[in-house]
């Protein structure tokens, strides 16, 4: 079950970049990023929240369903390697 994507970006990236909404994140009105790594949330974080997204963050899988259950985000960004329950879980 699920999807997977692979983003390839340049090494360097022109300023502009992160300002302008890619494809489809105006469709977006709730995320949720599952990663025990807060240095891997944060720029999505603060992209997406910019982009006026409602952005719910968890740091562990259990966390995670409990907030999947409650709310039903859209898009689930999901870490794969985590200790206790990883994403494969």
């Amino acid at each position: 079950l699920g999807a997977r994507f692979t983003a390839r970006l340049p090494k360097e990236l022109p300023a502009e970049t992160f300002t302008t909404p890619a494809p489809g994140v105006k469709a977006l009105r709730s995320v949720l990023i599952v990663d025990d790594t807060i240095i891997n949330v944060e720029p999505l974080r603060r992209y997406l929240t910019r982009q006026g997204v409602e952005v719910r963050v968890a740091d562990n899988g259990p966390v995670a369903l409990e907030q999947i259950a409650r709310s039903a985000p859209q898009v689930v960004f999901l870490d794969w390697h985590m200790p206790g329950m990883d994403g494969a879980e």
